[in-house]
């Protein structure tokens, strides 16, 4: 087996959180330079990118989880070269098939012709966030995120940011921004590629177990590469199917606003790393365990997921005066969106409940009606009303997938996602962030002043509560051991 070391759980939290800071201070730049025309044309072209990227991996990297840590070395490196090479070579055929069909997308569907170019040199990263992606897989599984947190999460944002100041220094145009994001890309890939790849021993020999299991290893990566793609949709199908229904400049101040409510997901999902692995270790029959790493999951997203939740629903929709007044989108945009994140993401390790313990087949029934689902309501909500109407129907098709599996989860374990409850603390949440938002608004001399204190107030008052309900919870700890 894999040798096991310590897992960086919270290093790789910490590495997101880096990547998030700089990418949202990279965005905010780009918007302020390019405008929100060109800045929609770059969000589309990447929300492709992104809408593609779990077709080409398509499983491989949960195969990997699920296989290697039961694979000798030999056995082990035969998987790994297979994920690598399959993987790299359908993210080729699709980049290609892409470039060749940029043109026609761009004149027919979108009617922009912006975006030809720009979505030619976006999609040129797809091989690049492949390999990266299925090579993850590795760290997950020794519980050594190291490499993966500092060549994916600390050197590719820090590359992208220089290359893409230069080149906005030089000539702020979208196909330069759109080139250097791309190249950082595969230069972090390339140092990536060359740490992670080795350490196993040589693949040529003793090849049995590794060609006994690849039927299943395949079948595996094919069951749950369907599941990622479909719950994938749920963070690009908005950006892709609205850009087909408005102008570039409406889709730029919409895609802003679904950039940064996708924060409130993304911590959580990176606090939850551990997750799938943990739960594959601890096999399909062992209930109380799989409970124990649900609500360990759940009790460790919460905090930061109600705090990003508050501040991106109730001020996201002042972000025009961040990112420029050609921005402006309906304020419910932000509301919407951040909750069906909200959800998502702490509730997204239900999912391992059931792909990691024997149940991949259900879960991707559940992923792909609820993908259709959303599918459907965001097309409808598009073309219906817009901005607001893909909002909504965004937030609704997340609801109806966690609804899903919460009840798939509570059908096979017999209990429900511990901590759920818990979410019930939004309401406050929110109450508190708005509150700090209307009182600062009106002392404030200028808008971006009251923006600026009301989200100081908002977090100084957050801290207050959460230190406070800290310290009842070990109070009540410390009483309930005593009367023992």
């Amino acid at each position: 087996m894999l040798p096991s070391r310590r897992f960086g759980g919270y290093d790789h939290a910490a590495g997101t959180l880096f990547t998030l800071t700089v990418t949202i201070g990279l965005n905010i730049i780009t918007a302020r330079a390019l405008g929100a025309g060109e800045y929609g044309t770059l969000s589309l072209a990447r929300s492709i990118l992104l809408t593609l990227l779990p077709l080409a991996s398509f499983g491989m990297d949960l195969a990997l989880l699920r296989f290697l840590p039961m694979s000798e070395g030999q056995a082990a490196a035969n998987f790994l070269r297979f994920a690598r090479f399959s993987s790299m070579n359908r993210a080729l055929l699709m980049t290609l098939a892409v470039a060749a069909a940029a043109a026609p997308l761009s004149a027919t569907l979108y009617d922009n012709s912006a975006l030809t170019a720009t979505l030619i040199l976006t999609i040129c990263a797809l091989p690049f966030l492949t390999d990266s992606i299925v090579l993850s897989a590795v760290g997950r599984v020794r519980q050594e995120l190291g490499v993966f947190v500092g060549t994916n999460l600390l050197l590719q944002p820090a590359l992208r940011a220089a290359l893409t100041i230069g080149v906005l220094a030089l000539s702020p145009r979208v196909e330069l921004v759109a080139l250097a994001s791309t190249v950082g890309i595969a230069m972090a890939w390339a140092i990536h590629s060359r740490l992670e790849g080795s350490g196993f021993a040589d693949a040529r020999e003793r090849a049995t177990q590794f060609l006994a299991a690849l039927p299943e290893f395949k079948n595996t990566a094919r069951v749950l590469g369907g599941t990622v793609f479909f719950y994938g949709l749920m963070r690009t199908a908005d950006v892709v199917i609205l850009g087909g229904f408005v102008s570039p400049a409406e889709l730029g101040g919409y895609a802003v606003i679904s950039f940064i409510a996708a924060v409130v997901q993304t911590i959580p999902t990176s606090l939850s790393q551990s997750v799938g692995s943990e739960i594959s270790s601890a096999g399909t029959g062992d209930t109380s365990n799989v409970r124990r790493i649900l609500g360990r999951a759940v009790t460790r997203a919460l905090p930061a997921s109600l705090f990003l939740y508050g501040g991106v629903a109730v001020f996201s929709q002042d972000l025009h005066l961040i990112f420029g007044q050609s921005f402006a989108a309906p304020g419910q945009v932000g509301f919407f969106l951040s909750t069906g994140y909200l959800l998502g993401g702490v509730l997204a390790p239900t999912g391992y409940a059931l792909s990691m313990a024997g149940h991949h087949r259900l879960e991707r029934f559940i992923v792909i009606g609820g993908g259709a689902a959303l599918l459907l309501l965001v097309y409808l909500g598009a073309r219906s009303a817009g901005a607001e109407g893909t909002a909504i129907a965004t937030c609704l098709g997340i609801v109806l997938l966690n609804v899903a599996r919460t009840g798939a989860v509570w059908k096979i374990y017999r209990f429900l996602t511990p901590g759920l409850w818990k979410l019930l603390l939004a309401f406050p949440v929110l109450g508190l962030a708005f509150t700090a938002r209307e009182v600062t608004k009106a002392l404030g001399s200028h808008p971006i002043e009251g923006l600026v204190l009301g989200t100081a107030a908002y977090t100084a008052g957050f801290g207050v509560v959460y230190i406070a309900l800290l310290k009842a919870a070990q109070h009540q700890k410390v009483g309930d051991d005593g009367e023992q």
